[in-house]
């Protein structure tokens, strides 16, 4: 038997709430994913799943229930991303050209670049923690995982991000090291 159609008042009411919710939710996925279109997909994905739920009474609070629905879609969609990233890296090519350290740390595009080479969890705990300003608690509830393991998982991603840094900051002064020898 076919569920009986929502009413326009379901419709609009959740319609508010993905207004309230959308940019939030798109700019974790962008700093989830590193792309745009894939996390356009996974925001769309999340607000599909959570309508329904929301329509079934089986959401209490929106905001809470469709970041975790993103970091699951973003999850779920992980190896297709790392593909394409795998493919724009390529396409890219290397750093030499690149503007100075101190203007690259500044620069938004290196510190995605330096979360693109995390694992996906680590990369997780780090944008809820900081770019979400989540609680420890939160970041837990939003991975599915112990609160120990979410403050786990935030020491080691920015220790890899300050390795990262470091391996850049190194690599830019061979780069001026060669330029000035040549």
């Amino acid at each position: 038997m076919a569920e009986p159609a929502p009413s326009p008042s379901d419709e609009d009411r959740f319609a508010e709430l993905v207004a309230a919710e959308h940019d939030r939710a798109l700019r974790l996925a962008v700093l989830l994913t590193g792309d745009r279109t894939a996390a356009e997909d996974a925001v769309a994905e999340a607000f599909a799943r959570t309508y329904e739920r929301w329509r079934a009474g089986r959401v209490d609070a929106v905001g809470p229930y469709v970041r975790r629905a993103v970091v699951n879609q973003v999850k779920n969609q992980r190896r297709s991303i790392a593909r394409l990233r795998t493919f724009e890296q390529r396409r890219g090519g290397d750093d030499r050209g690149a503007t100075a350290l101190g203007d690259r740390v500044a620069d938004t595009d290196a510190v995605v670049r330096w979360l693109s080479r995390l694992p996906y969890r680590q990369r997780a705990a780090l944008v809820l923690r900081f770019y979400e300003d989540c609680t420890e608690q939160e970041v837990a509830q939003a991975l599915g995982c112990r609160p120990g393991t979410a403050k786990s998982l935030v020491s080691r991603g920015l220790a890899a991000l300050r390795a990262h840094a470091d391996e850049d900051a190194a690599d830019q002064a061979g780069h001026e090291r060669s330029d000035a020898a040549g």
